[in-house]
């Protein structure tokens, strides 16, 4: 069985760091509220910001879901 060490894991992520301009997911996505992977990778964006700091997560995620869900068509 392989294992996947914490420092794998984090090189793995940041591949997936979106674009720099994260208004052109809304313009693509057909969605009227941004994914969870939407709403992850702008909050990871937000954390490295923030100097990747230990704890309080919930402060990247909140603020990235603002961000998107205020440019989704509300139903």
């Amino acid at each position: 069985m392989s294992q996947v060490s914490a420092g794998s894991a984090a090189r793995t992520h940041r591949k997936n760091v979106p674009a720099a301009n994260w208004q052109e997911w809304i313009k693509e996505s057909p969605l009227s509220r941004p994914s969870h992977q939407q709403i992850a990778e702008l909050a990871y964006r937000h954390w490295l910001g923030r100097g990747c700091p230990i704890g309080s997560p919930e402060i990247d995620w909140l603020r990235a879901e603002q961000e998107l869900s205020s440019h989704y068509v509300q139903p």
